[in-house]
């Protein structure tokens, strides 16, 4: 069988085995460590990908809101900046359906990205770089793609549609969708550095920023500064208030 894109895939008569979405989708990514100094913490940096999958699988349709945890348990050197190394987050829908995101960042632990989607006949995975498949209630693979091809990595297949849609004279037009999946995971983000279940409205509504007020220079006083020895501080849920 020929390998489908995610959207064909989502189109087949496959895809009807696993029913209708009754608790879905979880997505995870776990990485190796990397330097976090000058990026983002992980659920915007890292999550991101998978949980703008999920949403696009269920309409693009924002959550009502989310609860969500997270710490550091293995990173404790200053390259880390204000990060945590691991999370936690539950997205919630006024229909019952649920998002669950999880993610790591930490070494000699164990790696894997993938999405599940679980529905009320079987579930269905999208490993990153592995093989799509579909199993039944019972755990019994009843579909599965063929072996990725080096051509038709995701990485690959995404600039291939790109440039279709310029060549056709049909670019895409996706800045609301990207600043939607973007405000999702701000949304995640600040629900496990306060450990509140924030709703999305009082996100969206919130005048809070990172940055200083005022016009920013090279002169500016950063907001956060290291300790002593070097270590940024880091938010306590439960203390920590961003809103």
């Amino acid at each position: 069988m020929k390998r489908p894109t995610r959207h064909e895939f989502l189109k087949t008569s496959a895809i009807a085995a696993v029913g209708t979405l009754v608790g879905a989708p979880d997505v995870s990514r776990f990485a190796h460590a990397a330097v976090k100094r000058m990026q983002g913490a992980d659920i915007p940096q890292s999550l991101i990908h998978n949980l703008d999958s999920a949403l696009w699988t269920i309409g693009d349709v924002m959550p009502e809101a989310a609860y969500a945890m997270g710490g550091r348990s293995t990173h404790f050197q200053g390259s880390m900046g204000t990060s945590f190394d691991h999370h936690h987050v539950t997205y919630e829908y006024p229909s019952g359906l649920c998002i669950y995101g999880s993610c790591r960042t930490a070494f000699g632990c164990y790696g894997m990205t993938k999405d599940m989607y679980h529905g009320s006949k079987g579930r269905c995975c999208f490993p990153a770089m592995g093989q799509p498949y579909i199993m039944d209630l019972k755990g019994n693979i009843t579909w599965k793609a063929d072996p990725l091809q080096p051509d038709s990595t995701p990485y690959i297949q995404e600039h291939k549609e790109f440039l279709k849609t310029l060549r056709d004279g049909k670019p895409m037009r996706g800045a609301k969708v990207l600043a939607d999946s973007t405000m999702v995971t701000v949304l995640g983000q600040l629900s496990a550095y306060t450990g509140k279940r924030l709703t999305w409205k009082e996100t969206m509504d919130s005048k809070f920023a990172f940055p200083p007020q005022g016009e920013i220079t090279m002169k500016t006083e950063p907001p956060v500064k290291p300790g002593p020895d070097g270590i940024y501080p880091v938010a306590i849920p439960g203390k920590t208030k961003l809103l």
